[in-house]
């Protein structure tokens, strides 16, 4: 066993969104395709889910959530008021390891997730699940990397999974000059894995520096946090 040689994974480049690829994947949560109708006008339809997957897209980008995070969530959990969104210890949070803790979105994200909530008769029930599928059934990591990939795929985005949006928030932190340790504290992952994956995302930065990067997407900071933290708010600058 001794002599068989260990097999080499090739690493893969992470890739953050950028400002263009955000607001395509929103317009196409709103609008269905155009539709090219003989002697008469184009016209798109408003999809019945445009608030819901508005939402889900502002929330994965302004929080940096796993995807297991996002589906434990409930209604209990977001404060709208504040932007506060809590992820409960334990494995009924779905974080890793089952360390809870708790984040914050930004004006335009939380109001997308109010207004959501908003057309929604359980809106108000405290132990809902934050955002739903049919029936309202909770989502589950599957459900949202389905729904992540339909949406991209519809909007002409490449490599779009929920873990990108956790990467591309983490590459917007670095470009605000933030310090390690309380920002992977916030993120709910180890200093050094933090430091490493902050390394390869600057590296990558810097080598691609011609294109528009994710900090383009940052226009100001959460409300709560502005003086105390100033962790930036990556969807104020986004065009709904």
């Amino acid at each position: 066993m001794k002599s068989v040689p260990v097999p080499r994974f090739q690493k893969v480049d992470v890739e953050p969104f950028t400002q263009e690829e955000i607001e395509r994947m929103l317009k196409v949560c709103t609008y269905s395709r155009e539709a090219d109708t003989f002697m008469r006008r184009k016209f798109a339809m408003r999809r019945p889910t445009a608030n819901r997957d508005q939402a889900i897209i502002l929330t994965l980008l302004d929080s940096g959530i796993r995807a297991s995070e996002f589906s434990s969530l409930r209604v209990g959990d977001f404060d709208a008021k504040r932007g506060k969104l809590e992820i409960r210890h334990g494995v009924e949070g779905g974080a890793k390891g089952g360390k809870g803790r708790v984040v914050y979105l930004g004006k335009t994200a939380r109001h997308a997730v109010w207004r959501y909530l908003a057309e929604r008769e359980d809106g108000e029930d405290a132990n809902a699940p934050l955002f739903v599928v049919r029936r309202n059934r909770s989502f589950n990591p599957d459900a949202l990397r389905h729904l992540i990939k339909n949406i991209a795929e519809r909007a002409d985005v490449k490599k779009a999974y929920p873990h990108r949006f956790r990467h591309t928030f983490a590459i917007t932190y670095l470009r605000s000059g933030v310090m390690f340790l309380p920002y992977s504290r916030y993120l709910g992952t180890a200093a050094w894995t933090w430091f490493v994956t902050m390394l390869g995302l600057h590296r990558l930065m810097l080598s691609r520096h011609t294109e528009k990067p994710a900090r383009s997407i940052i226009g100001g900071y959460s409300d709560f946090w502005k003086v105390r933290m100033r962790i930036p708010s990556t969807t104020a600058c986004i065009r709904m």
